[in-house]
């Protein structure tokens, strides 16, 4: 039996690697973004609260605002929240920040979910293309001589082989999506963990005011 390639099976009719291709793809795409958005996230200006105090203390929230705005990173826009909320209550403030800190690790989770869907996907379809495959063989082992077994067992092990070789792809998919969605997850509760401290940093600058 010659030996089988990826390409090979793609040609022979083993469609289910095509998807797989292709989900793959995306998922590199969205592992890489996400990182990027979360390394952005994790970036922390030693001077950005230090400055916000200054602002502060100063009563100075005009430019303590425009910092915020011209900073576009999810803490700047913590605070930002919190400058439009100074006069309420504390526990309205609170709230505020709660609430913008929420949003701003669902957007940093939205494209996580893609990488899920995979986790999933991946080895199904690669076990439906094996069934498939598996079933390819089975239909060809009905002979009536033994010239035409000889045949029909060289084209099973083919098929064969492009059914074992679809099942690796999906589980091989789905285990790298396994590991960049660990990867990001893990990211995620130190974006979280950086908001908060940062949250309550704002809280302890206002108190001090």
């Amino acid at each position: 039996m010659e030996n089988t390639t990826l390409w090979d099976a793609c040609v022979d009719g083993c469609y289910f690697l095509i998807p797989l291709a292709i989900i793959f793809l995306i998922s590199v795409y969205v592992f890489i973004e996400r990182t990027v958005l979360m390394g952005k996230a994790l970036k922390n200006d030693s001077t950005f609260m230090q400055r916000i105090r200054d602002y502060l203390h100063e009563g100075e929230i005009e430019s303590a605002m425009n910092l915020c705005k011209s900073s576009s990173t999810p803490v700047a826009r913590i605070v930002a929240k919190g400058l439009t909320r100074l006069g309420r209550p504390i526990q309205e403030l609170q709230l505020a920040l709660d609430s913008v800190i929420k949003i701003e690790i669902q957007r940093l989770r939205s494209g996580m979910v893609w990488l899920w869907m995979t986790v999933t996907f991946a080895p199904m379809a690669g076990l439906l293309g094996t069934i498939i495959g598996m079933s390819r063989v089975f239909d060809t082992v009905s002979v009536d001589s033994i010239e035409a077994l000889k045949n029909e067992v060289s084209a099973s092990s083919a098929e064969m082989a492009v059914a074992l070789i679809t099942f690796m792809a999906g589980l091989t998919v789905g285990m790298l999506a396994v590991a960049g969605y660990a990867f990001l997850k893990n990211r995620l509760n130190k974006v979280s963990y950086t908001l908060e401290e940062n949250s309550l940093e704002f809280l302890d600058v206002l108190n001090e005011k």
